[in-house]
């Protein structure tokens, strides 16, 4: 066998050789092929599937299977003369087949091909040692028998019937396979619902045959009772009853009974199935809570006396079941003293409409309109004012959720002579809801509160007496194109630079209103402001604008800068004054830039 290999391995070692000698003499044309495919590459043809980098070998693998198609499908063979499918299904002359495994399982060329051939001829090599092993063992076999003794009759009929069943064995086998494959489709799950469902019933018989024996001994128990009560105990309970329906009509009227009693007993009785020994016990219970109720009411009746007694000093008996002292008291506190206290009610109530109007609503218009005008003065001194290319200015305005109060605090009408006014009816019809609202909310009725519900009280107090609860403020910004922005929902998307200018002008502003600089009369104040790393994150052009807006409201600043701001501050500063070190000991100078200047020039 290794012999033979080596012969098939030389014949086709021959062949390619015989094949390359051909292509050296020059048997095929190349000028030709040249002239033919020059500018004429295979597309979607075989040959692009060969890889080389011989120009004469392209060129002859164009020659053989340029017209070769690649087809992914038999139904594209219908667009080509020549077409070849991953499948090797060829097509040629009109005619489909498909080629023999054995005559594309060895390639010829390729970098790969003696390595795939090789490997093809391993592999045969390796089949038929398994089949000289095969055929060696059944020689081995078939020899051991020769050598065996000669079998009578029935052994040789007895072998021949084990033959004949041991050839039925894989039918059989395969036979086996389909019952279990039919056996595991099969649902038996009914069986074991079905074998439950037994189990569950027997456990039912069992629990009824107890319930069956008990019910049995119950109703021996129950006939012997009854055998009692008929005898003995029946005469005594006619007599109980004749005695109790004796009291009942002794207590009791009989319209009251017939009318109100039987009536609502029938009810309950029927209401729940209950037995009359529990609705006895239920009234019963009824009955002890109601008197427990009627005792606590009169404990509190006579506390309630006692303590008018003590408050008015009055002599009224508090044991006394008619309340007809007490009656008599409230007709002439209803009758004669009420409508004396109503007036008074009347006046109180208008002297507190006119102080909650002169002491609240009026001081918060006040403030709210005087805040008004600082905005006013502040977006004056601002709108010269440029910052690199943007402008500032303030805004103010009711906040959303205190509106209705901020209408009626600020209605044109409240405070004009001859018009409405907080006691009007006018205005009452139109801001009713809202006086209530603050009346209850400012005044304090509670008594015996903790400390914590009146420093509560305390706070709420004070939000709503200041003015600013009910206001918004805001800083417009307006760029070069006009565009405004709220600094309220831009402030966080900012850089430092531009985050700083906001801080200044509210800074500034917020020092001009509490040194009152736009206040009328005297006001004769030092409004000096200390700023540490003033200027930090501005350019020069800001800092120039921010300072000349310090200068415009009236303040006096003292600055501490970084020593990269001095250009920019030093030029348009009153004063300057130069920190520095040496060694562990600082020492100040004084300098003006313009005589610096000077000297220089």
């Amino acid at each position: 066998m290794p012999d033979q290999h080596f012969t098939e391995a030389n014949k086709i070692y021959n062949r390619i050789k015989r094949e390359e000698k051909i292509f050296d003499a020059g048997l095929v044309d190349l000028g030709r092929l040249r002239r033919e495919y020059r500018g004429k590459p295979a597309v979607n043809s075989l040959a692009e599937e060969i890889e080389t980098d011989n120009r004469d070998a392209r060129l002859y693998a164009d020659y053989l299977l340029g017209n070769v198609m690649k087809c992914e499908d038999p139904e594209d063979f219908a667009t080509c003369r020549t077409g070849i499918t991953k499948e090797v299904m060829l097509y040629k002359n009109y005619v489909s087949r498909r080629l023999n495994p054995a005559r594309y399982a060895d390639p010829f060329i390729g970098r790969r091909s003696l390595e795939i051939q090789l490997q093809n001829l391993t592999r045969q090599l390796e089949e038929e040692k398994r089949e000289l092993q095969s055929t060696q063992n059944e020689h081995r076999l078939i020899d051991r028998a020769a050598k065996e003794n000669e079998m009578s009759e029935f052994e040789a009929e007895q072998l021949g019937k084990a033959v004949e069943e041991a050839c039925r064995i894989p039918a059989l086998a395969e036979r086996l396979d389909e019952v279990q494959k039919e056996y595991e489709k099969l649902d038996l799950t009914w069986l074991f619902r079905l074998g439950e469902k037994i189990d569950e019933k027997k456990e039912e018989r069992e629990a009824r045959d107890k319930e069956r024996g008990a019910a049995l001994e119950t109703r021996a128990g129950a006939k012997v009772r009854l055998e009692q009560l008929e005898k003995s105990d029946l005469a005594a309970a006619e007599e109980k009853i004749k005695q109790v329906k004796g009291e009942i009509a002794g207590q009791f009227a009989q319209k009251w009974i017939e009318e109100t009693a039987e009536p609502r007993f029938l009810k309950e009785l029927h209401a729940d199935g209950r037995s009359r020994m529990t609705l006895r016990e239920s009234f019963t219970r009824a009955r002890n809570q109601t008197a427990t109720i009627m005792e606590g009411h009169l404990r509190e009746r006579r506390k309630k006396r006692s303590d008018y007694n003590q408050e008015y000093r009055m002599p009224y008996d508090t044991e006394r079941e008619d309340n007809d002292e007490y009656s008599g008291e409230l007709r002439v506190l209803s009758d004669i003293r009420l409508p004396e206290y109503l007036s008074r009610i009347v006046d109180a109530k208008e002297k507190a409409y006119n102080q909650f109007r002169d002491d609240f609503i009026a001081k918060l218009k006040s403030n709210i309109e005087s805040v008004r005008a600082q905005i006013e003065e502040l977006n004056y001194s601002l709108r010269n004012s440029v910052f690199g290319t943007d402008r500032y200015r303030f805004t103010i305005g009711p906040r959303a959720e205190y509106r209705n109060y901020y209408d009626m605090i600020m209605d044109p009408l409240l405070m004009d002579t001859g018009g409405w006014n907080i006691a009007s009816q006018s205005f009452n019809e139109k801001y009713q809801k809202e006086i209530d609202s603050l009346f209850k909310t400012l005044i304090f009725n509670e008594t015996n509160v903790t400390a914590e519900r009146r420093a509560e009280y305390e706070k709420i107090v004070k939000k709503f007496t200041d003015y600013k609860t009910y206001l918004v403020f805001d800083l417009i910004v307006t760029n070069e194109q006009g565009e405004e922005q709220r600094l309220s929902k831009t402030l966080l998307k900012k850089s430092g630079g531009e985050t700083q200018i906001p801080f200044y002008i509210a800074l500034l502003a917020s020092f001009s209103q509490v040194c009152r600089i736009r206040s009328k009369g005297k006001n004769n104040t030092i409004r000096l402001i200390i700023l540490d790393e003033a200027f930090s994150k501005m350019d020069g052009e800001r800092i120039r604008e921010s300072i000349g807006l310090l200068k415009r409201f009236g303040l006096q600043a003292i600055f501490s800068a970084p020593p990269e701001k001095i250009p920019d501050i030093a030029p348009i500063v009153d004063r300057n004054i130069a920190v520095y070190k040496s060694g562990h000991h600082s020492f100040t100078r004084n300098f003006d830039p313009a005589q610096i200047e000077e000297e220089f020039q």
